[in-house]
Protein backbone atom coordinates (compact mmCIF):
# COMPACT_ATOMS: atom_id res chain seq x y z
CA UNK A 1 0.00 0.00 0.00
CA UNK A 2 1.13 3.43 -0.85
CA UNK A 3 1.96 6.35 1.45
CA UNK A 4 0.54 9.65 0.93
CA UNK A 5 -2.84 8.48 -1.40
CA UNK A 6 -5.22 10.97 -0.66
CA UNK A 7 -9.06 12.02 -3.01
CA UNK A 8 -6.58 14.64 -4.50
CA UNK A 9 -3.92 12.11 -5.04
CA UNK A 10 -5.17 8.80 -5.75
CA UNK A 11 -3.34 5.60 -6.28
CA UNK A 12 -3.96 2.98 -8.72
CA UNK A 13 -4.43 -0.34 -9.02
CA UNK A 14 -2.90 -3.85 -10.01
CA UNK A 15 -4.72 -7.24 -8.92
CA UNK A 16 -2.26 -9.56 -10.17
CA UNK A 17 -3.37 -13.30 -10.02
CA UNK A 18 -0.89 -16.22 -9.67
CA UNK A 19 -0.77 -19.25 -12.11
CA UNK A 20 -1.52 -22.49 -11.86
CA UNK A 21 -0.25 -23.83 -7.99
CA UNK A 22 1.86 -20.66 -8.28
CA UNK A 23 1.34 -18.40 -4.68
CA UNK A 24 0.06 -15.01 -3.84
CA UNK A 25 2.98 -14.37 -1.68
CA UNK A 26 5.08 -14.71 -4.56
CA UNK A 27 2.78 -12.13 -6.64
CA UNK A 28 2.75 -9.66 -4.51
CA UNK A 29 6.36 -9.63 -4.28
CA UNK A 30 6.99 -9.70 -7.90
CA UNK A 31 4.84 -6.24 -6.99
CA UNK A 32 7.04 -4.69 -4.44
CA UNK A 33 8.56 -1.89 -6.64
CA UNK A 34 5.44 -0.95 -8.17
CA UNK A 35 4.15 0.37 -4.27
CA UNK A 36 6.30 3.98 -4.49
CA UNK A 37 4.63 4.51 -7.98
CA UNK A 38 1.64 4.67 -6.38
CA UNK A 39 0.10 1.48 -7.10
CA UNK A 40 -2.21 -0.50 -4.59
CA UNK A 41 -1.15 -4.06 -4.92
CA UNK A 42 -3.78 -6.88 -4.66
CA UNK A 43 -2.65 -10.33 -4.99
CA UNK A 44 -5.52 -12.58 -3.49
CA UNK A 45 -5.18 -16.53 -3.67
CA UNK A 46 -7.05 -18.78 -5.31
CA UNK A 47 -9.05 -21.42 -3.26
CA UNK A 48 -7.29 -24.04 -5.12
CA UNK A 49 -4.53 -25.18 -7.54
CA UNK A 50 -6.62 -23.05 -9.89
CA UNK A 51 -8.43 -19.79 -10.41
CA UNK A 52 -12.20 -20.98 -10.25
CA UNK A 53 -15.52 -18.91 -11.28
CA UNK A 54 -16.08 -18.06 -8.04
CA UNK A 55 -12.27 -17.27 -7.38
CA UNK A 56 -12.84 -14.52 -10.15
CA UNK A 57 -16.35 -13.63 -8.43
CA UNK A 58 -14.66 -13.06 -5.11
CA UNK A 59 -11.98 -11.20 -6.89
CA UNK A 60 -14.09 -9.25 -8.27
CA UNK A 61 -15.85 -8.15 -4.69
CA UNK A 62 -12.63 -7.43 -3.58
CA UNK A 63 -12.05 -4.83 -5.96
CA UNK A 64 -15.36 -3.28 -5.54
CA UNK A 65 -14.63 -3.19 -1.49
CA UNK A 66 -11.24 -1.60 -2.26
CA UNK A 67 -12.33 0.88 -4.75
CA UNK A 68 -14.89 2.00 -1.71
CA UNK A 69 -12.11 1.70 0.75
CA UNK A 70 -9.22 3.63 -0.69
CA UNK A 71 -8.50 6.67 -2.68
CA UNK A 72 -8.01 4.86 -6.09
CA UNK A 73 -8.42 6.73 -9.93
CA UNK A 74 -11.22 4.32 -10.76
CA UNK A 75 -9.87 4.93 -14.72
CA UNK A 76 -6.48 3.38 -13.53
CA UNK A 77 -7.65 -0.43 -12.51
CA UNK A 78 -4.82 -3.13 -14.01
CA UNK A 79 -5.41 -6.96 -13.99
CA UNK A 80 -2.46 -8.80 -14.44
CA UNK A 81 -1.76 -12.91 -14.06
CA UNK A 82 0.30 -15.58 -15.60
CA UNK A 83 -0.79 -19.20 -16.50
CA UNK A 84 -4.20 -19.88 -15.66
CA UNK A 85 -4.11 -16.22 -13.71
CA UNK A 86 -3.73 -14.37 -16.96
Amino acid sequence: MPEGLTKEKPGSLVVILHGAGGSAAGMAASMREWIPECYVVCAPKSSGQIWSDSDVAKVKKIVLHLLASLPIDKTKIHVVGYSNGG
